[in-house]
């Protein structure tokens, strides 16, 4: 590590909220200065400093201020307060072909946006093959970027942004390129460029990119600087906040409660359930739900491939009787395509589960082994249906009650269609 690269002190970015567009005209006019608008914190008094060598993720939920800190680093934007220092030449990889004209060729754009960075036409020419053999476009590159498709525009945007070699590389959700051999091309053009840069800032919603390209997290939350630490202690933290809005508690941190079936009720750790959909008659409420592993030994957010059994609880206000209870239980990738799906005709071998009673509250327990899945973010839904599979049934579904983080070790294993499972159980406590 090195001298400050950069260096953020107390900035803020304001704006104005007006609820009509005439209230702007009003307040600009109005003899006594009354305020027609309110005032939305974007950022907020923000302070960092990033060392030559630092390659800094910053991640946060959309709407935490990313892009807007990003836009002030580079002069898109002016902050309402506060200072910035940034020692060195930037390249910014924002809103890839944002400056791109539409009525120009491709080739047309290469020059007039090397104008837009600071190059002149002779310094452009010198790097026009590069640019031209990265987004391999072929003789598109003649014709007006208009008739382009959305795969060759942004080959040929991400292409003209990274042929120049910054000194400060800063990155708002760029790696997602083109098609899959585009990508890879793009990821090694970004560790390239990261390996000769003196210091990187890295917005992205892709905790696995941050892990390999970071070596600092800087965590934004409602517009302030809430957390800043390594991306293996910070990223844990985050995802317990944006699975189940649990924000780190350091009195609290990395406890495992020792649980045993009989003490269910009172020992378990529980995630609270506020948000879920219900579809169906509302005869049944989901209260919290938890998902533990080892006969109840450790609770889990983020499941890692070689962990098999698993079980799936959920505490339910049952508010109609439902003679004939059909469980059936699912886990959805993030296109909310099923990858794994039971039910308990299917496992139960002909065994009903007993009725439920209008006014119980029941623990539904689901026991399963985890089949190998891609990594990535997954929903539980499941669902307490009245009837059988072969007749007319009221549904009681409960959709996205819970979300979990599924990794492989870093290694993404393929996953191809639905796994229907066999080995499991379903069961009320």
């Amino acid at each position: 590590m090195g001298n400050n690269i950069i260096s953020v002190r107390d900035i803020s970015k304001v704006y104005k909220l007006y609820d009509k567009p005439i209230d702007r005209l009003k307040e600009s006019i109005h003899p006594f200065r009354k305020k027609y608008h309110r005032e939305f914190h974007a950022l907020d008094k923000i302070s960092f400093d990033i060392q030559e060598g630092e390659n800094v993720g910053i991640i946060g939920r959309n709407g935490a201020g990313k892009s807007t800190l990003l836009k002030i680093l580079t002069g898109v934007l002016t902050q309402t307060s506060g200072s910035v220092t940034v020692d060195g030449k930037v390249s910014a990889l924002l809103e890839l072909g944002a400056g791109f004209n539409p009525e120009l060729s491709g080739l047309e754009n290469i020059y007039f946006n090397g104008l837009i960075m600071g190059y002149s036409r002779e310094e452009m020419e010198n790097k026009i093959e590069d640019i031209l053999s990265f987004a391999d476009i072929g003789e598109h590159i003649y014709q007006p970027v208009k008739t382009y498709s959305s795969g060759m525009f942004v080959r040929l945007a991400f292409s003209v942004a990274v042929s120049v070699n910054p000194e400060i590389l800063i990155i708002d959700e760029a790696l997602a390129v083109g098609d899959v051999r585009f990508r890879q091309k793009a990821l090694r053009k970004m560790k390239s460029l990261m390996s000769h840069a003196k210091a990187i800032l890295f917005v992205t919603h892709d905790m696995e990119s941050i892990k390999n390209f970071c070596t600092d997290v800087i965590w934004l939350k409602d517009g302030k600087v809430f957390e800043r630490g390594k991306p293996k202690d910070i990223i844990q933290r985050y995802y317990n906040y944006m699975l189940h809005d649990i924000l780190p508690d350091n009195n609290q941190e990395n406890i495992i409660s020792e649980i045993t079936p009989n003490r269910l009720n009172d020992d378990l750790v529980w995630d609270t359930v506020e948000k879920c959909e219900i579809v169906g008659s509302r005869g049944v409420v989901v209260k919290r739900v938890t998902f533990y592993k080892d006969q109840f030994s450790k609770k889990i957010d983020i499941i890692d491939g070689t962990e098999k059994k698993l079980t799936f609880l959920a505490e339910i206000d049952i508010n109609v009787d439902i003679e004939d209870p059909l469980i059936g239980f699912g886990i959805f990738n993030q296109y909310g395509v099923p990858v794994v799906h039971f039910n308990t005709p299917t496992i139960q071998k002909g065994e009903n589960i007993r009725k439920l009673f209008a006014g119980e509250s029941i623990i539904l327990s689901i026991e399963f082994e985890m089949p190998r899945l891609q990594s990535g973010t997954y929903s539980i839904s499941f669902g307490i249906n009245d009837g059988s599979l072969d007749a007319n049934f009221v549904v009681q579904h409960i959709r996205e009650c819970y979300f979990i983080k599924i990794v492989q070790n870093g290694i993404e294993a393929r996953q191809q269609g639905t796994v229907i499972v066999e080995n499991a159980e379903i069961s009320l406590k």
